[in-house]
């Protein structure tokens, strides 16, 4: 597992963190015994501010991402915003770079924040004929490559 600093992983410099805010400023508790979490009501849902995370489609093509989740880093390169088109590397489904679909963010039900990465959700990928969900987001970082070659 890739270890995250103040200086980024090799190769990289951290732009900006996204990280996972205490329970009681989500709106998301832990479940008790079978109630639902508050975040899956569609009230709660709908009125979310949406401020610990990012939208993938509003990102530009070429950026890149170290989403760090309960188990695993995931390193996104983001190849089409505006459709969610992704390499993605990291965690047992992805051991090598894989042409995937950002779908977006959920609690595993029916709410799915379409292309959205959000702390303390589950992250759902499209890739290898199969939808894949993550472990619970812990935080976002958004990279620039120390030699990024500059097309003009």
């Amino acid at each position: 597992m890739h270890k995250i600093s103040r200086h980024g992983i090799a190769g990289f410099i951290i732009r900006m963190t996204v990280t996972k805010t205490p329970p009681a400023t989500t709106g998301i508790t832990p479940v008790r015994s079978r109630a639902l979490q508050p975040a899956a009501h569609l009230d709660t849902w709908v009125e979310r501010p949406w401020t610990d995370g990012v939208q993938v489609d509003s990102l530009r093509d070429l950026d890149v991402l170290f989403v760090r989740t309960m188990n695993t880093v995931y390193h996104i390169t983001v190849i089409t915003a505006r459709t969610g088109e992704a390499i993605v590397r990291g965690g047992k489904y992805f051991p090598e770079p894989t042409r995937a679909v950002i779908l977006g963010s959920s609690l595993g039900g029916a709410f799915l924040k379409l292309r959205g990465i959000y702390c303390g959700f589950a992250l759902e990928v499209y890739a290898i004929g199969t939808r894949i969900v993550t472990s619970s987001v812990q935080s976002v970082h958004f990279v620039e490559e120390r030699e990024q070659v500059r097309v003009q």
